[in-house]
């Protein structure tokens, strides 16, 4: 038997919550994927911008905050659009050491998915439950970015003055904690 000093009480970590456990496992008796979904609908009652729901979407960055962007969105009234997909190949790039490490593995672990029909957005806002070094944040501003620019090189739909006369410019990107 273990001897004191020993914790009498077990504690919880958020991680369970937000990062670590499957949607459907059961912590402390709550639901996984309800409890993300509660703290995306709260996150959306503490909002303090406006978005206008035209030229907004919201997509999530890991996949574990899939149910508390999508609760986001919709208590916002905004679309959630499915933008990036994650490679399954790629480790979690927090376990390294080396920064630059980091960030190079970071910008391998997902793909965009950016087409046509998103053209119209304007503000990006990213739900992500568990920052932790920030690595990924900016890889998945880098990889969105580059997917933008790449289709709007690509978009025949631009009128003569506009790829002549003026600049287009790209959208904005926000993140918002979940935890």
């Amino acid at each position: 038997p273990l001897t004191p000093p020993y914790p009498t009480q077990l504690a919880s970590c958020v991680f369970e919550y937000v990062y670590l456990s499957h949607p459907e496992s059961i912590f402390n008796g709550i639901r996984i994927g309800d409890a993300r979904m509660s703290m995306g609908c709260r996150l959306a009652v503490e909002e303090k911008t406006l978005f206008d729901p035209k030229t907004t979407a919201v997509a999530c960055v890991p996949r574990t905050a899939l149910p508390s962007a999508q609760a986001y969105a919709q208590k916002l009234g905004l679309p959630y659009v499915d933008l990036l997909q994650p490679v399954k190949s790629v480790a979690r790039t927090f376990l390294l050491s080396n920064p630059q490490e980091r960030y190079k593995l970071a910008l391998q672990k997902f793909t965009v998915h950016l087409t046509s029909e998103y053209d119209h957005i304007k503000d990006w806002i990213f739900v992500d439950d568990s920052l932790v070094r920030g690595n990924t944040w900016y890889a998945v501003q880098e990889l969105v970015r580059e997917a933008n620019v790449t289709r709007q090189i690509k978009n025949k739909n631009l009128d003569q003055e506009q790829t002549e006369g003026s600049s287009t410019t790209l959208p904005k990107y926000q993140l918002r904690l979940s935890c």
